[in-house]
C-alpha cells in the first residue's frame, strides 16, 4: 500500500510537469546536451573548459525546471491503464477525504491495481495477489448450468404438467434465463482476459443477488411449492453455490499475472492433450468466439485476421509437437507400425465407422429396426352414399364411426404366406350395424327420390350409383395417413334394383341387397323415440357370412361389416424429428447421411499433401516459442515487439527454405534449451522480462527490415 502511494505521488508529479510544459523543455535541453557530446566537430572547435561551462549552464537551467531523474523517468514511463486511472481518482478524490487509513488499505488489498508506471517496475497486483487460475473449473460449472436450464427448467420453475423442452418450441422464460446465464459466462471470460478483479467482483455480487431472488422467491412462487420441496431447484442452487465459492476464491487469490503457455489446454504435449485440443477446436464457433473476445478485450497491434493467423499457427504447431513426441515414443526408425493401438485405433475404428454409416441408416428403416413400433389403427369411418341421383345430386345414406377390435381373430390362409410377424401386425376392424345418427333427409325429398326409383322401367339403366367410402387412420407417418378408398355397391342401378331401393325409401320394404356381394342394407321403419312418428328412420348395414367358409353351399348369417388390415411397423416420428429428417424418404435420408459422412472423411484425410510443409516438421520448439512470445509481448503491453515478432513469424512462413532451417532436428543440448519440459525458465516468475531464449539460429533475413523498423520507431 505504501509502494502504491509512492507511485501515485510520482504519477501526479509527472502529470503536473507534463501539463505545465516543464517536462517538454527538459527534454529539449537534454537532447541538446546529448547531441553536443556526440558531436566530434563540436569538441574540436571548443575548448575543454568552454564545453564544461556550457554543460554546467545547461544542467543548472535543467535543475531549475526539474531534475534529471524525471527525465529518465519520462523515457521509462508507461501510461497507466483505464482501471488504474479510476483507482487513482478514487484514492485521491474520495478515499483520502472520507475513508480511514485501515478501510483504504482493506479496499486496496481486496482490489489491488496493477499501477506499473515504469518499465523497470513490477505491478502492484502481482506483488499483492500473484494469482491462481480457477477459470477452467468455473467455466465447466457455468456450462453445466446452461445445460441444466435447457433441459430441467420445467422441473424447477414451471407449474406441474408444463413442458419447456420439446422438439417444436421452447418456453420464453427458459430462453431468457438461458440468455442471462450465457451473459454471465461471457462476462467471466472478459474478466479473465482483462485480469480484472473489480469486474469479477461486480459479476459475483450481481449473480448472488439475482439468483437468490429467483431461487428462493420467484421460482417457488411459480411452482406454488416451498424451495426445499423442489429437488431440481435445490440441486441447481447447490451448483450455483459451488460456482460462487470458486469465484470468491478467484477474487481472493487474484488472476495469474503471467502465464508462459499460449493456451491453458496446451500446457503439455501428449496424445490426450492432442485429442482434447482437437475436440475443442471442432466445436462450432467456440474457437472464433474465443479469438474475437480476446481481440476485443485486449489492446493489440494485430488485426482480427492477423490474430486468427497466430492462433491457427499455434494450433498447427502444437498438434505437430504432439505427433512428434508420439512418434518418437511409439517406435524407432525402421520399426513396423504396431497393430495395437495404432492400427486398431487409427485404421480399425475408422473402417468400422464407415461400415456403420453404410449399414445403420438402412437398419433404421428396416423391419429389424430397434426404433420401430406397431402401426395400429385408432380411427375409422364408413360412409354409404347415393351418387348422381337425377335432380338431387349425392345423397348420404349412413355414416359409421363406432368400431371395435374383436379378439381371437385368425389370419386367413391367403395372407399367411406374405405376412411377417416381426415387422407387421394385422387387425380386425368391426363396425357396429347401426348408423351413427338418424337419416336426416327431409321426408318430401325421400318420398320423391323413392317415387322416382319406383317409376323406373325394368329395362332402363340409371346413372345413379351406390358407393361405400371408407377411411382408416393409423399411428404411422402423416404421409401415409389416412388410408382412403371407395367401393361400388352398385355401379349403375338397373330398373329392378332401382324399384327395390325405391320401396325401401318409401317404407314399403325393409331391406335392399346390394348387387355386388359386399354388404346388405337394412332399413328400420320403427320410429325413434325423440322423432315425430313417421318422420325419420335410420339405417343398419351388415354383410352375409357363410357358416362354413370352405363350403360354397353353406348357410349364411348376417354379421357386422368387418375389415382386416395388415400394417407394416414404422420408425417413431420423435426419433426422426430428433434427427431432423422426419420429412425425408428412406432413400433421401440414406443419401444425405452417407454423402455427408463421406465428405467429412475426405475433409479429414484428403489434401494431406498441401499440409506437409506445415505439419511434417522435425522440430517445432523454436516456432512455438516465437508464437508464444507474440502473445507474451501483448500481455506486457510491449506492442512494438508484438508486431515485430508477428512480422518475423509471417516472414518465416513465406519462405519454405527458412521454415525448414528453423525446424530442423536439434541436438540434445539445443533441445533442452528450447523445449518446454525439463527447462527452468526464469522469466516465468518475472513478467517484466522476455527471457524466452530466442536463439538466432537463422540467417539475418530481416536485418534490413529491423534497421528500417528501428529508424521508423526513433
Amino acid at each position: 500500500f505504501e509502494e502504491f502511494q509512492g507511485r501515485l505521488e510520482q504519477l501526479l508529479k509527472y502529470q503536473s510537469l507534463t501539463e505545465s510544459g516543464h517536462l517538454q523543455t527538459a527534454r529539449i535541453r537534454k537532447s541538446e546536451i546529448d547531441e553536443a557530446k556526440e558531436d566530434d566537430e563540436y569538441s574540436r572547435q571548443n575548448s575543454h573548459s568552454s564545453e564544461e561551462q556550457k554543460e554546467k549552464e545547461a544542467k543548472d537551467d535543467l535543475s531549475k525546471l526539474t531534475s534529471m531523474d524525471w527525465v529518465n523517468f519520462d523515457t521509462n514511463f508507461i501510461d497507466p491503464s483505464a482501471t488504474d486511472r479510476v483507482f487513482a481518482q478514487f484514492e485521491t478524490k474520495f478515499a483520502k477525504r472520507f475513508l480511514s487509513q485501515s478501510l483504504r488499505q482493506s479496499v486496496f488489498e481486496l482490489l489491488p491495481p496493477e499501477f506499473r508506471i515504469q518499465k523497470s517496475q513490477t505491478t502492484i497486483l502481482s506483488d499483492v495477489k500473484p494469482g491462481r487460475d480457477l477459470y477452467f473449473y468455473m467455466f465447466v460449472i457455468e456450462l453445466l448450468q446452461v445445460f441444466y436450464l435447457l433441459f430441467l427448467y420445467n422441473f424447477m420453475a414451471e407449474k406441474a404438467g408444463s413442458a419447456s423442452f420439446n422438439t417444436s418450441r421452447f418456453n420464453g422464460e427458459m430462453v431468457f434465463w438461458l440468455f442471462i446465464q450465457v451473459l454471465f459466462l461471457v462476462g467471466d471470460r472478459v474478466a479473465y482476459l482483462l485480469r480484472s478483479i473489480p469486474g469479477k467482483l461486480v459479476l459475483q455480487i450481481i449473480s448472488v443477488i439475482l439468483y437468490h431472488w429467483q431461487i428462493f422467491i420467484v421460482w417457488p412462487r411459480t411452482k406454488n411449492e416451498m424451495f426445499n420441496r423442489i429437488p431440481a431447484l435445490v440441486i441447481f442452487y447447490l451448483i450455483k453455490v459451488t460456482y460462487w465459492i470458486l469465484s470468491a476464491l478467484q477474487i481472493r487469490y487474484g488472476y495469474p499475472t503471467f502465464d508462459r503457455t499460449h493456451s491453458r489446454m496446451a500446457k503439455e504435449h501428449g496424445s490426450w492433450y492432442s485429442l482434447f485440443f482437437t475436440l475443442y477446436g471442432s466445436i462450432p464457433f467456440v474457437f472464433e468466439m474465443r479469438t474475437i473476445l480476446e481481440w476485443l478485450c485486449l489492446p493489440t497491434t494485430l488485426t482480427f485476421a492477423d490474430l486468427l493467423k497466430v492462433e491457427e499457427i499455434f494450433s498447427t504447431l502444437f498438434l505437430a509437437k504432439c505427433d512428434i513426441l508420439a512418434s518418437k515414443d511409439s517406435r524407432s526408425r525402421g520399426e513396423l507400425v504396431p497393430l495395437f493401438p495404432d492400427k486398431c485405433i487409427q485404421g480399425g475404428c475408422v473402417f468400422v465407422a464407415i461400415l456403420l454409416f453404410l449399414i445403420l441408416p438402412l437398419l433404421l428403416f428396416s423391419t429389424a429396426s430397434p426404433a420401430s413400433q406397431t402401426n395400429e389403427v385408432y380411427q375409422a369411418n364408413i360412409n354409404i352414399k347415393l351418387v348422381n341421383v337425377a335432380g338431387f345430386g349425392d345423397i348420404n345414406i349412413l355414416s359409421l364411426s363406432n368400431f371395435e377390435f374383436p379378439s381371437n381373430v385368425v389370419l386367413p390362409d391367403a395372407l399367411r404366406t406374405s405376412f411377417s410377424g416381426r415387422s407387421q401386425i394385422y387387425q380386425n376392424v368391426t363396425f357396429q350395424k347401426d348408423g351413427d345418427s338418424i337419416w336426416t333427409i327431409p321426408s318430401p325429398i325421400r318420398q320423391n327420390v323413392g317415387k322416382m326409383f319406383l317409376n323406373t322401367s325394368l329395362d332402363e339403366t340409371l346413372s345413379t350409383q351406390v358407393v361405400l367410402y371408407y377411411s382408416f387412420t393409423r399411428q404411422g407417418p402423416a404421409t401415409d395417413n389416412p388410408i382412403q378408398a371407395t367401393q361400388e355397391l352398385a355401379s349403375s342401378l338397373t330398373g329392378s334394383e332401382a324399384r327395390k331401393l325405391g320401396n325401401v325409401l318409401v317404407g314399403t320394404a325393409t331391406a335392399w341387397t346390394a348387387p355386388k356381394p359386399l354388404a346388405e342394407l337394412f332399413s328400420n321403419v320403427e320410429t325413434v323415440s325423440n322423432i315425430t312418428s313417421n318422420n325419420g328412420f335410420y339405417w343398419t348395414v351388415s354383410m352375409s357370412v357363410p357358416t362354413d367358409v370352405g363350403s360354397p353351399t353353406s348357410a349364411q348369417y348376417q354379421a357386422p361389416l368387418s375389415f382386416l388390415l395388415v400394417s407394416d411397423n414404422f420408425v417413431s416420428s420423435s426419433i426422426l424429428s430428433g434427427l431432423g429428417v422426419s420429412s425425408y424418404s428412406v432413400v433421401g435420408f440414406y443419401v444425405i447421411v452417407v454423402y455427408s459422412f463421406s465428405q467429412l472423411l475426405r475433409l479429414l484425410y484428403s489434401d494431406k499433401m498441401k499440409e506437409i510443409i506445415y505439419t511434417d516438421l522435425q522440430n517445432v520448439d523454436y516456432l512455438l516459442r516465437l508464437v508464444s512470445t507474440v502473445k507474451l509481448a501483448r500481455k506486457q503491453r510491449n506492442f512494438y515487439v508484438e508486431e515485430l515478432l508477428f512480422r518475423r513469424l509471417i516472414r518465416i512462413y513465406r519462405d519454405p527454405a527458412l521454415l525448414i532451417s528453423l525446424t530442423r532436428r536439434l541436438s540434445e543440448q539445443e533441445q533442452s534449451s528450447l523445449g518446454w519440459d525439463g527447462y527452468t525458465d526464469t522469466s516465468e516468475d518475472d513478467p517484466n522480462q522476455l527471457g524466452f531464449l530466442l536463439k538466432d539460429r537463422a540467417p539475418r533475413f530481416d536485418k534490413q527490415n529491423d534497421a528500417e523498423d528501428t529508424q521508423e520507431k526513433s
